[in-house]
């Protein structure tokens, strides 16, 4: 049986069963668990204050950002590494929102990845609540 790892709109991967075992074996070695959790820790290391600090300011331009709390990164990796791998993106994201003296982050725990798609209603409060914010 074929499997596949549907992110909202977009097919991430569809490969034939054996390609996919040959994956999994690969995927669970001990040498790609290292170098994996190697390079989750180093992105980790980085925190919103840092991103934001390379990032052009964006003054008291209203920023809200919307971020998914229902999506597993990567349905081929274990719970704790997909909980690390949802830190990071919240820490991302809280990055961006800083870049505005009017930052809004919102959890939107029941949405996953592609929140345009699937939670159209939640866009469009945050563009209405971004516009009141700047006044028009």
């Amino acid at each position: 049986m074929e499997r596949y790892f549907d992110a909202g709109m977009v097919v991430i991967w569809l490969c034939p069963a054996s390609v996919n075992a040959a994956r999994d074996t690969f995927r669970h070695s001990a040498a790609y668990q290292r170098a994996a959790m190697s390079e989750v820790e180093n992105v980790l290391a980085a925190d919103g204050d840092q991103m934001a600090a390379g990032r052009r300011r964006l003054g008291a331009m209203p920023v809200v950002v919307l971020t998914s709390g229902n999506s597993a990164i990567d349905p081929s990796f274990s719970a704790t590494e997909n909980a690390a791998l949802r830190k990071l993106q919240w820490r991302t994201q809280e990055g961006l929102a800083q870049l505005s003296d009017r930052p809004v982050h919102r959890l939107l725990p029941n949405a996953s990845h592609f929140i345009p798609a699937k939670h159209p209603e939640a866009v469009v409060v945050a563009v209405n609540e971004a516009r009141g914010m700047a006044g028009r």
